[in-house]
């Protein structure tokens, strides 16, 4: 017999021997089709989300006060809110109630019933911050059952005082005044810095978009001031900027204003090139190498993209050199477009991992180039008014309408 892809090539010979046309329409059939499979919807997301309300509306029940529509009621209880650690701590009379219900479906209720109704998670998010909250939202946005178990007592990450220590004494008397006056004030302790941060709004829209704003009453501003260039970061490395290998550096101010503002710097305090008048890198090795970190990192997207989407969706080549940055060392680039001037060899390692303690002979090129890329945005830092507690708020209401919780 003849094979099957035999009979395929001579019918393909026919019609394009007979009717020329017959091959457009063929191939134009064929990428319908891929396009159609390559833009079906994941799941069973119909694509629709659900509408909610700014979080300040909602009750402790869930439902919505009246009274917080009210401009200033609704102000009044933003604050005493953010006052509040996000999420809703978990007591016995949850496993009570769960316990009831659980009871009462083996009595009562059929085989398929008892399988409905103990299926009431769709997706289980363990962590606390803005990433995991962020993340959930999206997937109660999307129809799906989301429960959030935070290891913090907040789920918004921040911390602060509880309780006030004893007052024996003349200094246990300072400090329980000290801790009364910023008793319940959420403290930020990690890196909560935006950078580029009209690109990170457009993110965040989705999941924080309510009634009445797309973004769900969450505003950002921007670190430092015009005095100083809206600086948002200061780098003392040992050895820069100083001669004769000393411990101790000069210290190095980031600022806004993109890879321009860090060359000038650069040029003016470590002894690099100027860059030129035109915008590009000139002579400027320090710009020359933030160039070339945005050309790699421009690919990032499409990488972390591919660990979660099945291969119809992404196109593979389109992260090939982010892939190949993820697996090398960040030494093996510094040394190859940074090999004359020490100091801004020096800068550009720290830039790279400044919140990590770890050496560019150890750290990966690919987080390097992204720290890179966030340390010469454009606009410089931008942290959220009201700081994490604000934004995880936000999210925390989003979750909670659309049928999920946040548990600590």
């Amino acid at each position: 017999g003849v094979r099957w892809e035999g009979t395929a090539l001579a019918a393909l010979f026919l019609l394009v021997g007979l009717q020329p046309w017959a091959l457009v329409a063929t191939v134009c059939l064929v990428k319908s089709r891929l396009d159609r499979r390559r833009n079906k919807r994941m799941g069973e997301y119909e694509g629709n989300a659900k509408a909610v309300d700014p979080y300040w509306y909602l009750d402790r029940q869930g439902g919505t006060d009246a009274d917080a529509k009210d401009e200033d009621g609704g102000d009044e209880k933003k604050n005493r809110l953010l006052k509040e650690p996000v999420g809703t701590p978990l007591t016995s009379a949850d496993f009570a109630e769960k316990k009831k219900g659980a009871a009462k479906a083996t009595g009562d209720k059929k085989d398929d019933e008892e399988e409905d109704d103990d299926d009431d998670c769709d997706a289980l998010v363990l962590g606390s911050g803005p990433g995991a909250l962020y993340a959930a939202a999206l997937l109660a946005r999307t129809g799906r059952a989301v429960i959030v178990l935070s290891e913090d007592e907040d789920a918004s990450g921040c911390a602060s005082i509880q309780t006030a220590p004893s007052d024996s004494d003349a200094d246990a008397k300072k400090a329980n005044k000290i801790a009364q006056k910023w008793k319940d004030v959420p403290f930020d302790v990690s890196t909560g810095h935006y950078s580029h941060v009209s690109r990170q709004q457009k993110l965040l829209a989705p999941a924080l978009c309510t009634t009445e704003d797309h973004q769900g009453g969450v505003r950002f501003a921007r670190v430092g001031s015009e005095a100083d260039g809206h600086a948002h970061a200061v780098l003392t490395i040992p050895g820069m900027g100083v001669e004769g290998g000393s411990d101790e550096g000069a210290p190095f101010v980031l600022r806004a204003g993109g890879h321009m503002a860090l060359a000038e710097d650069a040029a003016a305090t470590l002894g690099d090139g100027w860059p030129g008048s035109d915008g590009r890198a000139g002579n400027s090795s320090a710009a020359l190498y933030a160039q070339a970190c945005e050309s790699v990192n421009a690919s990032s997207s499409d990488y972390y993209l591919d660990k979660v989407l099945p291969p119809s969706v992404v196109n593979f080549k389109k992260a090939k050199s982010y892939r190949e940055a993820s697996v090398r060392y960040a030494d093996n680039f510094l040394d190859r477009f940074l090999p004359l001037n020490a100091h801004v060899r020096s800068l550009m390692a720290g830039i790279g991992m400044k919140d990590e303690n770890l050496p560019p002979g150890k750290a990966s090129m690919a987080p390097h180039v992204t720290n890179v890329c966030a340390a010469i945005s454009e606009e410089g830092m931008c942290y959220p008014i009201g700081g994490p507690r604000a934004l995880c708020r936000a999210l925390e209401g989003t979750i909670r309408q659309c049928g999920g919780r946040v548990i600590t």
